[in-house]
């Protein structure tokens, strides 16, 4: 179970950091609606990886689903013409403007929120998956 958690992991890094390709022109608005559904799709990636664990799939199915969750946020940037390491560059140059969007809208503010809390119940799932198989007990 180690392993599945150290792959759940490396594919949370892979989601956020992967090489520049090229420069993009974008806004604060436009990162966020990337970042909301890349956010949302890992998620539900999460969630379906949670699913095959707890019905003990075999390795194999759950690297099929975790390169169909990565192929659908590749799209996400694809669409964008951004790859994941530009979107993070972007924040990292514009986190003040992106601030200010959040600030101005509660509902976006809120369905982040939520996302996040969902992405942190699963972390938290997954932990509790491996100190479980760490010492036998279900």
């Amino acid at each position: 179970m180690k392993y599945l958690f150290q792959t759940v992991s490396l594919f949370l890094l892979l989601v956020w950091v992967v090489p520049v390709s090229h420069a993009a022109s974008i806004t604060p608005n436009t990162w966020l609606a990337i970042d909301s559904q890349v956010k949302q799709l890992t998620v539900e990636g999460m969630q379906r990886r949670y699913v095959l664990l707890t019905d003990s799939a075999s390795m194999g199915e759950q690297a099929i689903d975790d390169a169909n969750t990565q192929a659908l946020i590749s799209q996400v940037y694809l669409e964008h013409g951004i790859t994941a390491a530009e979107h993070v560059l972007y924040y990292k140059k514009n986190k003040l403007a992106i601030e200010q969007v959040l600030a101005a809208d509660d509902a976006l503010r809120e369905a982040r929120a939520h996302t996040e809390s969902q992405f942190n119940q699963l972390l938290e799932q997954f932990s509790h998956i491996e100190a479980t198989s760490a010492t036998g007990v279900n």
